[in-house]
């Protein structure tokens, strides 16, 4: 007999192709929640009633990258340097967020992720890194996707940095101009750039899982064991609040 694996749902977005409106997600999301053991399915954008069925669906919830967060969506006004947003986008995470939050399931949160958790949770948003600190270094990488270009700094004792193995100093790739702002009051700051951007952030209480960073581990995952950590302890989660087997 097959045994189980736990369902993670991906948030997604809409891009334009052929010149429709089409769901989009990085295919190396999938990827990485498959290797880690887990169901993979494509949340699209919908409304309130969906998203709780969608989330009812799931055994834990992936919050992927993507445009900026609308400012609508934590009461600021937007700035110059405001990119791309999708208001109907952060109203279904947020309330994925909301939904998961109260069934206790597991959430991981990924650069775009990491911000719209934060905002969800009662936090805001820097909308423009350089902006707001001339000495930044630089965030929105020209490299390869996988390619790592810059440290951060793992908080020792953090849950995190177990899932890191440990390591208090891990480079990683970055591919974003916004950053989390003033941080939500049920979460901590666990890993931080040298120029003070937060990289990390997790829940104040160690379970359920709640843990957000900056990166983009999705795209490193496959060739360095500390990124597919993050997603074997996503899918590992989902399974010992399930007794799935593994």
């Amino acid at each position: 007999m097959r045994k189980a694996r736990p369902v993670i749902g991906i948030s997604s977005s809409v891009t334009i192709h052929n010149g429709l409106p089409s769901v989009h997600l990085h295919q190396k999301y999938v990827s990485a929640v498959i290797d880690a053991g887990g169901l993979p399915i494509i949340i699209p954008i919908g409304d309130k009633e969906m998203e709780e069925e969608w989330a009812s669906l799931c055994d834990g919830i992936l919050l992927s990258g993507g445009e900026d967060v609308d400012p609508q969506s934590y009461n600021h006004e937007p700035d110059p340097e405001l990119g791309k947003v999708n208001e109907n986008r952060d109203k279904t995470e947020m309330g994925l967020i909301a939904y998961a939050r109260k069934e206790k399931k597991p959430i991981l949160a990924i650069c775009r992720g990491i911000a719209v958790l934060n905002a969800a949770l009662g936090g805001d948003i820097i909308q423009d890194i350089e902006k707001n600190d001339e000495d930044a270094i630089k965030h929105y990488q020209e490299a390869a996707r996988p390619q790592a270009t810059h440290e951060i700094e793992v908080e020792e004792g953090s849950r995190l940095y177990k899932i890191m193995e440990n390591n208090s100093k891990v480079r990683v790739n970055s591919m974003h101009h916004q950053a989390i702002g003033e941080v939500a009051s049920n979460l901590k700051v666990v890993a931080r750039a040298s120029d003070g951007v937060i990289e990390g952030v997790e829940g104040k209480e160690q379970d359920p899982l709640l843990l957000g960073v900056q990166w983009h581990p999705e795209e490193m995952a496959s060739e360095n064991q500390h990124m597919a950590n993050l997603f074997e302890e996503l899918v590992n989660e989902c399974r010992k609040k399930n007794k799935v087997e593994a």
